[in-house]
């Protein structure tokens, strides 16, 4: 795997929700989506946490993805946890998936 470069300007994130729900997590995903595509970033959400990372449960987002998810309970993107990514070849798959969908930033919430 050959390493990013860090001069490289970001033009695709991901975002995924980690661990149990919790209040404003819907509100989270809904501003660091509109922020990147106002910035005219690509963004992917990532469903069902590391977990989905994992078995590759990435989908494209945008400004419609979001809307009216504020007064929603729980996570649009849902949860889980994962045990893998505890481990360092869960980290390498990780990063590996991340490159292969060109994501070279990811907002953990």
């Amino acid at each position: 795997m050959s390493e990013m470069n860090i001069n490289e300007p970001i033009r695709t994130i991901g975002v995924l929700t980690s661990g149990g729900d919790a209040p404003g997590m819907n509100a989270a995903v809904r501003a660091v989506v509109r922020t990147a595509l106002s910035n005219g970033l690509s963004v992917m959400g990532i469903k069902r946490g590391y977990h989905g990372l994992l078995r590759e449960e990435i989908i494209d987002m945008s400004r419609k993805d979001v809307a009216d998810t504020i007064q929603r309970g729980g996570t649009i993107l849902q949860t889980a946890r994962s045990q893998q990514m505890r481990t360092p070849e869960g980290q390498l798959k990780a990063a590996g998936i991340l490159k292969k969908y060109g994501i070279q930033g990811l907002v953990v919430i």
